[in-house]
């Protein structure tokens, strides 16, 4: 339909003046009642642009549906940061919530985006979440993070007690 070709142009053009290319739900929705896309077909729409690599957006996951990336670019930006072994913040494959501001600055990345991030992060496979782990003397909940060159930390790596299930997320 004309009003999805509409919203992907509306959707370019917001990338290119927005730091970071993010925008709520809410902002997206008023976005698409530009293009006359109602909230009936907005998921929809939003699939198909999805899909056609024109955005990232997760309907199905109820950290992620609240919030729509206008360039996919920018998550494989994300996706770098972590990923990069240029930094050492991540140890013995911990990252932990207070090194966050280190990896991410504004305005690319805004502390306000944090969970999100994390809650991609942790949908990608690319982090876990560990809760209320014993030995760890932490007021913030550290991640585990498999950064390259290491995939996945092995229990050793990690320091963690063999009751942590790593599989669980």
């Amino acid at each position: 339909p004309r009003g999805y070709l509409e919203l992907e142009k509306l959707v370019k053009a917001e990338a290119q003046v927005r730091v970071p290319p993010v925008v709520s739900w809410d902002e997206y929705t008023t976005l698409a009642k530009l293009c006359k896309i109602g909230k009936d077909h907005l998921v929809l729409a939003s699939t198909l642009l999805h899909n056609l690599g024109s955005l990232v957006y997760y309907s199905d996951y109820d950290k992620l549906k609240d919030i729509v990336i206008l360039d996919p670019q920018w998550l494989i930006s994300l996706m770098a940061t972590v990923m990069s072994t240029k930094h050492s913040f991540a140890k013995d494959g911990i990252l932990k919530e207070t090194a966050l501001a280190q990896i991410w600055r504004p305005p690319t990345y805004p502390p306000s985006l944090f969970p999100f991030i994390l809650a991609l992060l942790v949908k990608f496979e690319i982090a876990v979440g560990i809760q209320s782990i014993p030995g760890f003397a932490s007021t913030t909940a550290p991640f585990l993070a498999a950064q390259l060159p290491m995939i996945m930390p092995t229990r050793h790596e990690t320091k963690l007690p063999a009751s942590v299930d790593l599989t669980d997320t």
